[in-house]
């Protein structure tokens, strides 16, 4: 009796050991630094680290510059409403909420560089000069080496040629503008 219960308690806490060493399920990784603020957001420029919202953001009533994103961002379902881009910027020819993105990771399996992210209300409305090639999207003009995963995006994107030139080349999507041929995937991305 006292050997059998020995064994049912080795084997109940061996049990106990192995169930507290697998990931819990449907754990959320917070890995990162947390944005909660358009402030935040917007000093994303240039970064290259990795980043989580905490929060829905509202962009509405300003005319949005796009950032340079070289990190990973997870919306984590969150949402990033009221996009607005009206006006080009001088030297820029890349629009979106970022004018670029692209991961941080030189190993194929970790290039996610935004995940888990809602855009809804977007407005880009640009008449462009001519003489430069234009990339613009909703997330993103330009990606480059990067996995973009689960984005929802609600909106409208639309581009007109001063006077109607045919000198410049233009990219425009809901999602992306251009993505380039070196390893760039979307998982699970919807444009309405």
């Amino acid at each position: 009796m006292i050997r059998d219960f020995g064994r049912l308690f080795t084997c109940l806490l061996v049990v106990a050991l192995t169930i507290s060493m697998l990931p819990a399920a449907n754990a959320e990784q917070t890995n990162g630094i947390p944005i909660s603020s358009v402030e935040e957001l917007i000093a994303l420029d240039g970064q290259r680290d990795s980043y989580y919202l905490t929060t829905d953001l509202d962009l509405s009533g300003t005319n949005w510059t796009p950032i340079e994103f070289f990190g990973m961002l997870d919306g984590q379902g969150h949402t990033i409403s009221g996009l607005s881009i009206t006006a080009t910027t001088e030297n820029q020819n890349r629009y979106g909420l970022f004018s670029t993105i692209m991961s941080i990771s030189d190993l194929e399996y970790e290039r996610v560089a935004v995940k888990n992210l809602n855009l809804t209300d977007v407005h880009i409305d640009l008449t462009l000069p001519g003489g430069c090639e234009y990339w613009v999207g909703g997330l993103c003009g330009y990606a480059y080496q990067a996995t973009i995963e689960n984005i929802h995006s609600t909106g409208s994107v639309q581009v007109r040629s001063i006077n109607n030139e045919d000198s410049h080349d233009v990219s425009v999507a809901g999602i992306c503008g251009e993505a380039s041929n070196w390893y760039v995937r979307f998982f699970d991305c919807v444009n309405e």
